[in-house]
């Protein structure tokens, strides 16, 4: 995996930008990445220009869908095991790696990119969990929009300004008012671009957009919402495993450490307290929650279960697709994480209120 995935194939216009705003630690390391970041940047432009000249017409004709679905949810709590399972649904589409990564070319460089993708950048699983990984797999968009705008808190995960907890602060994660507009048209031609590629009903996956809903809920009227959740014994461990392979393998600043646990406790209660606050905002037709520990134990049930509340029709296909990519994936096994005593008191202790919220 190539050090600074998060950021590869940004535009050169926003990743000079993030270099002129963050900087990046002077060293042997950092300086090769930065070269091979560049020129994956001005290839970047090159092709978002020639895209934009063949598809500006047909993007114009192009209708915004008022009705994706969004899963959401905190980091580790199944979200990507219930977007793969929505991608086996014939009628949905979901964003891809390759969409994600070149979110303004793919329309029209996707057949040039998938080889030089698939033949020098990715390893068939991810970096932190052995997920099935590969070009055309489910992707959250927040990464597309991260390279559309050069904003996300994944900045301060790539680009971090302390050795704080870069999510320690967990507020609505939108931009500020002068970048909202710039945000909110990436987003909308994003979902465009996969309207018109797929012409299906998208599904999103985006743990960001959880603190988003009143937003997303102006821009898409007809949206619905998928909550996973799963026990905090489960997912503190999980999290701060990931969060500190992702930030070694992306942050261009050696002002990035692990977090500390204690960290992302806070972070995972403050997270889950404001989702609360976003999705009181939603009748009961346009949100479901589930709990990921019932998808893992009978995954097809589970779905029915999600599409009946959410009043989304099911046919036989799916049924047979799901449980064709579950026998796929059989062997898969799970990160074991081992809590110390003193680990899992602190958890039960500072989290009680969210174990006894989820039944947990």
């Amino acid at each position: 995996m190539i050090k600074g995935y998060l950021i590869i194939a940004t535009r050169l216009r926003i990743f000079l930008t993030l270099l002129w705003h963050n900087g990046i630690s002077i060293g042997p390391r950092h300086i090769l990445c930065l070269l091979f970041l560049l020129q994956s940047s001005f290839w970047s432009s090159f092709l978002a220009l020639r895209e934009k000249v063949l598809f500006r017409r047909k993007l114009q004709n192009t209708p915004l869908p008022t009705n994706p679905l969004f899963i959401i949810g905190h980091w580790r709590t199944g979200t990507t095991f219930l977007h793969q399972l929505l991608c086996c649904d014939p009628q949905m589409t979901t964003p891809s790696l390759l969409q994600c990564t070149y979110p303004e070319s793919f329309l029209s460089s996707h057949k040039y990119i998938e080889p030089i993708m698939s033949l020098f950048f990715l390893s068939n699983k991810r970096p932190m969990d052995n997920v099935r990984m590969g070009v055309n797999e489910p992707q959250e968009d927040e990464y597309a929009l991260f390279r559309m705008t050069g904003f996300s808190p994944i900045e301060r995960l790539v680009f971090p300004r302390s050795k704080k907890y870069f999510l320690e602060e967990a507020d609505h994660f939108l931009p500020p008012p002068h970048r909202y507009q710039e945000w909110e048209n990436a987003l909308k031609l994003f979902t465009k671009k996969l309207f018109f590629a797929a012409g299906k009903r998208i599904v999103y996956k985006n743990p960001f957009h959880s603190l988003r809903i009143a937003t997303l809920l102006k821009i898409f009227p007809d949206a619905q919402f998928i909550h996973i959740y799963r026990n905090p014994c489960d997912v503190i461990p999980s999290t701060l495993h990931m969060w500190s392979i992702v930030g070694k393998e992306n942050a261009l600043k050696r002002k990035w450490r692990t977090p500390k646990i204690e960290e992302v406790i806070t972070g995972y209660d403050n997270f889950m307290h404001k989702l609360r606050e976003n999705t009181a905002l939603l009748p009961k037709e346009k949100y479901v929650e589930v709990q990921y520990e019932e998808l893992e134990k009978d995954p097809v049930k589970t779905i029915k279960k999600i599409y009946k509340h959410l009043k989304i029709d099911m046919s036989p296909t799916v049924e047979k697709k799901m449980k064709i990519f579950l026998y796929d994936i059989k062997g898969f096994k799970k990160n074991r994480y081992h809590l110390s005593k003193g680990q899992e008191e602190l958890i039960k202790t500072r989290l009680e209120g969210q174990l006894k919220r989820y039944g947990y």
